[in-house]
């Protein structure tokens, strides 16, 4: 018997220190039954169950044994040393201290419910509410659950129980759980769906990079499809004194070269960049048709009339 339960973990060693005296010996003695049982000390003597007691405690719970003001027979007797260890344990803590952080839990950010009533009953344990405790636990989950829709619908309920409390709060907290997976899914399977263009969506895509690549018929370059994005809106042809189109472009003089005789002909370099003030200069001040160019002189653009025409 002895290799069979000297084998097992011991309990973790009693804490006798600091403001956490009640709750870790009610730790320690749900670990002392535990092991109790696994080691099959059960039909131990009382003696011996003291003696493998007082092993697990640990040194600083022994030294609070050793004050304890027992009789010779009574220091191995099991039942009176837990006696003694539970009234220094309990009669030490500050009920009010206790209740407060009690009342003073709530759940926390992404705590999951569980975990929030679990360390809800451990306060509840040391704050001595007797037969009211239970009622007070299913308060505490009322007022410090997170989701207020679950909140309101246990206050729905005239007859609360706190059995009802519970499993209302785990039937919201997995129904959260599950929209939200089931909504991921959706965004995801949305994304996927989204990032194949459809067949008139691709048309119109298609169509509107064809637009952006063709050349415009006001300015002959290619911008967005916005007439606030061609350069040529707003100014002024120098040629029909028309607004929002170059002189290059401008439709006046491509009906004139159409119908020009053809050995007139006109050499026009135009440039697409800008339109500039322009000086002419011709061999005759008075006549203004014939051949044409344009040289740069410096930093102006001087159009020259190469041929000036004869009255003859």
């Amino acid at each position: 018997m002895t290799a069979h339960y000297t084998n097992l973990r011991l309990p973790e060693p009693l804490n006798v220190t600091g403001s956490g005296i009640a709750d870790s010996w009610q730790r320690f003695c749900d670990q002392w039954d535990n092991y109790v049982l696994a080691a099959d000390l059960t039909e131990a003597n009382s003696e011996k169950r003291a003696a493998v007691f007082l092993t697990c405690v640990g040194n600083d719970a022994y030294d609070v044994y050793r004050c304890f003001n027992l009789a010779t027979d009574e220091r191995r007797n099991i039942d009176r040393i837990i006696e003694e260890f539970e009234a220094f344990c309990i009669g030490s803590i500050n009920i009010t201290f206790e209740r407060y952080c009690f009342n003073q839990r709530v759940q926390d950010q992404g705590e999951r419910f569980d975990l929030f009533l679990g360390d809800v009953r451990r306060l509840a344990r040391t704050c001595q509410f007797g037969s009211v405790e239970e009622s007070l636990i299913r308060d505490r989950l009322v007022v410090g659950i997170r989701s207020d829709s679950t909140r309101q619908k246990m206050l729905q309920i005239r007859d609360l129980t706190l059995k009802r409390a519970i499993d209302l709060c785990k039937a919201s907290e997995s129904a959260e759980q599950q929209l939200k997976s089931v909504t991921e899914s959706e965004q995801v399977h949305t994304l996927a769906h989204h990032a194949r263009i459809p067949g008139r969506q691709r048309q119109r895509v298609e169509s509107d990079t064809e637009v952006r690549t063709s050349l415009c018929d006001y300015c002959r370059r290619t911008h967005a499809p916005d007439r606030q994005a061609c350069p040529a809106y707003g100014k002024i042809c120098r040629l029909c004194a028309n607004a929002n189109h170059f002189r290059s472009q401008c439709r006046a003089k491509m009906v004139s070269q159409r119908y020009r005789k053809p050995e007139v002909c006109q050499l026009e370099h135009e440039a697409e960049e800008e339109e500039e003030e322009e000086e002419l200069l011709t061999l005759d001040a008075a006549r203004t048709d014939g051949w044409f160019t344009r040289l740069q002189v410096g930093e102006t653009h001087v159009l020259f009339n190469l041929c000036p025409r004869s009255d003859s």
